[in-house]
Order: structure tokens, then sequence, then C-alpha cells
């Protein structure tokens, strides 16, 4: 009778965890069903679908950057994160606009740079994708052009990795080599003069 009773108790409370489980699993993946599908629909929202191949697998090529750089790029996987703020808020609502001022939907961000973005233009893939920056906070965005193309982009990159593994900028070398990448020195003479007070 007493062990009749515990294997009867014992199964009950395996019934009971059972059910619990599938509970939670059946949760998991309602949760998980709608987090896809909200991943998918904000993919929309921050103007994701407009991001090529050739363009993702430029993006994918920007290397792995020294710690000195204080530029943080994107996780090819996670793109769509960078455009939260910018072209859409964290509610999917749509940021962007084409009046002047306004961060345009054809904007794509790739990076950060103390807060600033770094992002390319959808519509010039022809131009190689040229890249740009914007002073976030104005209350207007003024693209700045700092690389020709994204490619000339990560060439700079590569030279400043170099420059940094080394642990000693030749600045009149090193800015040699950018020159042909960018039309814009100033904005690179800033980004070599915090590498420079990092790695001291």
């Amino acid at each position: 009778m007493f062990i009749c009773a515990f294997m009867g108790g014992r199964i009950r409370e395996e019934g009971v965890f059972l059910v619990r489980w599938q509970r939670v699993w059946y949760l998991y993946q309602v949760v998980a069903g709608f987090s896809g599908r909200f991943l998918q629909w904000m993919d929309g929202k921050t103007g994701m679908e407009k991001v090529t191949p050739e363009l993702q697998r430029l993006i994918e090529e920007i290397p792995e950057m020294h710690a000195a750089l204080q530029i943080e790029f994107a996780d090819p996987a996670r793109l769509f994160d960078m455009q939260l703020g910018y072209g859409v808020d964290v509610t999917g609502k749509d940021l962007s606009g084409t009046g002047k001022g306004e961060w345009h939907p054809a904007w794509v961000v790739f990076g950060y740079d103390y807060g600033d973005p770094v992002f390319v233009d959808t519509r010039e893939e022809a131009r190689g994708f040229p890249v740009y920056t914007a002073e976030h906070g104005t209350g207007n965005w003024e693209p700045q052009e700092i690389a020709g193309t994204l490619a000339g982009f990560i060439r700079i990159l590569l030279l400043l990795n170099a420059a940094m593994e080394a642990g000693d900028i030749d600045y009149r070398n090193l800015t040699a080599k950018m020159a042909p990448h960018t039309g814009n020195m100033d904005y690179w003479d800033v980004v070599i003069e915090g590498i420079e007070d990092n790695l001291e």
C-alpha cells in the first residue's frame, strides 16, 4: 500500500513536471517565433532590404581592429542593430526622411565613432559605396565623406591596424599611404591623434 502510494505520488509529480516543461517549451517557441518575425519586420523597417550582396561582402571584410582605435563596427550578422536610433527607433517607428538634415532611408550604418554614425548610401553602389560620418546630437544630419569607397575605407583601417600593432605611429608615412583613399584627412588626423593618446 505504502509503495503504491509512493509510486503514485512520484508518477503524479513527474506528470506535473512534464506538463510544466511542455508549457515552458511552448512559451519558448511562441516567443522565438515572435522574435523571428519581429526581426524580419525590423529588417524591412531599417532599410536592410537595400543591403546588396556586394555591400554585405565588403562589410564582412572589415578587419577586427586594434583596441586603440575607438571606432566600433557591426557584426555583419547583426547589422540591423546599428540602425536603431537613426533610421528607426526600437519600436519600429520610421525616423528617416528625405528633407534637408533628415536621416535618409538609403543610409545604412555599419560603425560608430564616439557615437557618430559611420555609414554608406545604398544608392551609391556604382561609386563603390563612399563612406560617411555625421555629428550626432545637433538636430540635423550633415554627412561628411571620410573615404572615397568602402574598399578604400577598409584599406585605411588595415594601414591603421599595422601602425597600431607596431606601436609607433609614423605620421608622415601613414598619411601618405592613406591619402589616395580619402579626401578628408582632417577627419583622419583626429582619429590618429586619438590612437596616439590610447597607445601611450
